[in-house]
């Protein structure tokens, strides 16, 4: 009989210029809450951190897990984004153009 609740892995991770960095497993189940204060708490800190504090020329792409999908979070991004985000229910009219080439990568 299949688990109704089976538990997850959540994978968190950053691509750039070719080059994965951030690489994060996290076991278990989560919900809309729990994953809004793991993206605002730890994600775009560390995001800034890597980028001289700033999400300057950063794309967010999720799926389309429900728990992403929350319309309130997903204003939340766009704005903390400046419109590069990527995923369903996204707005990708803020992505035009939106890549610098002279991007610096954190290191891995």
């Amino acid at each position: 009989m299949k688990e109704k609740h089976a538990e997850k892995l959540m994978v968190f991770a950053g691509t750039c210029k070719g080059r994965l960095f951030g690489l994060k497993f996290i076991h278990g189940n989560m919900n809309s809450q729990m994953y809004q204060e793991l993206v605002k708490e730890k994600c775009i800190p560390q995001l800034m951190a890597a980028n001289n504090r700033s999400l300057e020329g950063i794309i967010w792409q999720q799926d389309g897990a429900t728990i992403h999908r929350n319309p309130r979070f997903m204003e939340y991004l766009d704005h903390q984004f400046d419109g590069r985000v990527l995923g369903l229910g996204a707005d990708l009219r803020g992505l035009r153009g939106s890549t610098d080439p002279g991007l610096e990568c954190p290191r891995p």
